[in-house]
């Protein structure tokens, strides 16, 4: 026995009214054609990635970064360290909070913007050394600040730093965008002795570009030239390396810094 449906306009009318396979049809419609637009709007992503730009990874006459290799990357004396590690080897000398953030500093200017551009660093902090001498120096005179001292750590680009670093969550809306106070947990870094190095890359506003389409990794402060850009995966620079935090995820597996901060 058919049962009777309300209709959207409230009347009941009986299940087999063409009404209803109109409104099944159209609905079907409706579905076919968010799929084919979003397979349309995928395949613009992908044709886009693949143009050829001047300032795009590859582009210009020094070359491909995609065809960086691991061999073309220099060994680095802090590969895979833990904090325990550097924490070690402050005690014993071998280290200074001066000397590892050098090395972290060199290492991303080596990486970041040249050889693989994983562009997974947005900017350094400009006071970097300076605030490693005043940690040295409060290491040799009272001990370790807390859990963390000395180590470089970098913070994804949505955490509130007051210092001379930005904070844009990936967006060029927001360039020179200084916060009036740490958030809680730069804070609570900064307490425990960490040395906050630079913002690590985003998905632009955590992934919110819209509420239908979006690319993970994509930020409009991805690389140079004003037009945005992807973060890239250390091991497949091809490859994304998930978002939102891809900068920060990137930078931890490329080794800029001891540890880094997502969300």
């Amino acid at each position: 026995m058919m049962r009777p449906s309300r209709s959207r306009a409230g009347r009941f009318r009986g299940a087999a009214d063409p009404r209803d396979r109109k409104e099944r049809t159209m609905s079907e419609m409706d579905r076919r054609t968010f799929l084919q637009a979003g397979a349309a709007a995928g395949a613009l992503l992908s044709l886009g990635g693949c143009a050829p730009r001047d300032d795009a990874p590859g582009s210009g006459p020094g070359g491909s970064g995609d065809e960086t290799s691991a061999a073309d990357i220099p060994d680095f004396a802090l590969e895979e360290i833990t904090i325990d590690g550097v924490h070690a080897g402050m005690r014993s000398g071998e280290y200074t909070c001066r000397s590892i953030t050098e090395m972290y500093l060199e290492r991303i200017e080596a990486l970041n913007r040249q050889g693989p551009r994983l562009f997974a660093v947005l900017e350094t902090n400009p006071d970097a050394l300076e605030i490693a001498d005043e940690l040295d120096r409060e290491f040799q005179a009272s001990g370790p600040r807390g859990p963390l001292h000395g180590i470089p750590l970098l913070l994804k680009d949505n955490v509130d730093t007051a210092d001379g670093m930005t904070t844009t969550a990936g967006s060029t809306a927001l360039l020179g965008s200084i916060a009036p106070q740490d958030a809680f947990v730069a804070a609570g870094l900064r307490a425990a002795g960490a040395l906050l190095l630079g913002k690590a890359n985003m998905s632009e506003w955590a992934g919110w570009k819209s509420f239908e389409f979006g690319a993970s990794g994509w930020s409009g402060r991805g690389w140079d030239g004003g037009r945005g850009g992807f973060c890239r995966n250390p091991y497949a620079l091809d490859r994304t390396p998930g978002g939102s935090s891809s900068g920060s995820g990137s930078a931890a597996a490329a080794n800029l810094a001891v540890a880094t901060i997502g969300s």
